[in-house]
């Protein structure tokens, strides 16, 4: 019994006098490319773990149609003050850091004049020019069961300067447009409700996946989502899509030359 008394008294006096050492924090460097009049992040880097102590040194990166402007450097709650170099050196890291980049854009889409698509035709007319819709597969604009007319999502969002992304884990499509108000149109699949810049809009259909696999989505509804006027001819079932101003007589009898020259 005393034996027993004895080791315990043992153990505790080594867990006293024990030092205790806290697990480092291996901060993140986080970088992100940033277009300076719309917030819009071109690209992020991150630099996980970084060691604590050490020295770090990063440069911006160039991306085509921007113009470098120059760095923040800071914390995600306390950014500092735009530095004019295109160089980061950071002698000692301490802790997390942030490297906000900013770009200015140069180059700017300008949108056709037109596009001009007809239900079950391959191609589209774009200025007066003859388009596959794709280049490998035969997608064309077609009713969905209720009637709506669908048309391939990456086709339409691309002749009005938009960038499309499809996010597998959340089952939505993405579309990013740098065009006059800067929109960020996102979709989700068997869904219609669409997020117009975060806010919530009703579509009269929803996307869905149809021929091939790809992602189709109701023409008129997309389209003034992205800003674009459109207009349909019943009688030849031909759609159109513009900035302008339609004259459908017009359309149609251009996209028929056009098809057919």
């Amino acid at each position: 019994m005393l034996f027993t008394i004895a080791i315990l008294i043992a153990i505790s006096t080594l867990v006293c006098v024990l030092p205790v050492f806290a697990t480092p924090v291996q901060p993140v460097i986080t970088e992100h490319y940033i277009n300076i009049d719309t917030g819009y992040s071109l690209a992020s880097l991150y630099h996980n773990p970084a060691q604590i102590g050490k020295p770090f040194t990063t440069a911006a990166r160039a991306f085509d149609g921007y113009e470098y402007i120059g760095y923040k450097l800071g914390s995600y709650s306390d950014m500092g003050e735009m530095i004019y170099s295109d160089t980061v050196n950071i002698s000692y890291v301490t802790g997390p850091v942030v490297i906000e980049f900013y770009y200015k854009k140069t180059t700017y889409f300008v949108p056709p004049d037109y596009v001009i698509m007809r239900i079950d035709e391959r191609y589209a007319a774009i200025d007066g020019q003859k388009v596959k819709i794709h280049e490998t597969e035969p997608l064309t604009p077609i009713f969905n069961d209720v009637g709506r007319t669908m048309i391939p999502f990456r086709f339409i969002a691309a002749c009005f300067g938009g960038e499309v992304d499809w996010d597998g884990d959340r089952g939505c499509v993405i579309v990013k447009t740098e065009k006059r108000d800067y929109r960020s149109l996102v979709m989700y699949i068997g869904q219609t409700t669409a997020y117009l810049n975060g806010i919530p809009v009703e579509m009269n259909a929803p996307a869905q996946i149809m021929t091939d696999g790809r992602t189709f989505v109701p023409f008129r509804a997309v389209a003034e989502l992205l800003g674009v006027n459109v207009e349909y001819d019943f009688d030849t079932m031909t759609i159109i899509a513009s900035e302008g101003e339609i004259n459908i007589a017009k359309c149609v009898a251009d996209y028929d030359a056009i098809i057919a020259g």
